[in-house]
């Protein structure tokens, strides 16, 4: 899969769509430039607790739709990162703030216990960019992307992708760079399986 550049150039067209921020500066951390995060298996919330632990917690019987499995040396890492290109192909070769994403996955594999091949993985996400416009306001946007993965004996791959110019595409709309303050919050991470089912979103796990 041929590795390609994200752009926010998409996120500033899309700025009229936005919601205004209430009074105050705009804030961000100083060094906060790239995220990284393992995904672990998602299971269905609990919603009408059936169950006792032993101690005393109401719980659930556990649901995991999709029928995929990491296997004994499995595992799922996303990465983000953000920076400014002096250049950008989607706003014109002008300057912008670019950002780029990578998903990598080993040892997945299927009911029967077989590594992985089959097509129809996805990985999906929303996120929520937060930019200072001109005169001090701040514009919030929220959208969705997604993008297929790449199965290949037992492992999933996304090299770095155009987010943005994707949205760009996907909306029909020009592309303008963007090149001031931002902050993006990850609202939602997760891999999607070929029978559409959720396998796996950001967390943590410990053996």
């Amino acid at each position: 899969m041929k590795p390609m550049l994200v752009t926010l150039a998409s996120m500033a067209v899309l700025a009229g769509c936005g919601l205004p921020g209430g009074p105050g500066e705009f804030n961000r951390p100083a060094k906060s430039a790239s995220m990284q995060s393992s995904l672990v298996r998602y299971y269905e919330p609990c919603r009408d607790a059936t169950l006792d632990t032993g101690l005393g917690v109401h719980g659930c019987p556990i649901v995991a739709p999709s029928t995929y499995n990491f296997g004994s040396s499995g595992s799922c890492m996303v990465k983000a990162a953000g920076l400014h290109a002096e250049v950008c192909e989607s706003a014109g070769g002008a300057g912008c703030n670019d950002v780029r994403i990578q998903v990598s996955c080993s040892d997945i594999r299927d009911s029967a216990g077989r590594p992985v091949t089959d097509p129809g993985w996805k990985f999906a996400a929303r996120y929520r960019a937060t930019m200072a416009t001109i005169g001090g306001d701040m514009t919030v946007i929220d959208s969705s992307v997604g993008f297929d993965l790449a199965a290949d004996h037992g492992t999933l791959s996304l090299d770095e992708t155009p987010v943005n110019a994707f949205i760009a595409q996907a909306y029909g709309l020009g592309a303008a760079g963007y090149t001031g303050p931002l902050n993006v919050q990850i609202v939602d991470a997760r891999i999607v399986d070929p029978s559409a089912k959720a396998f796996a979103v950001m967390g943590f796990a410990a053996n």
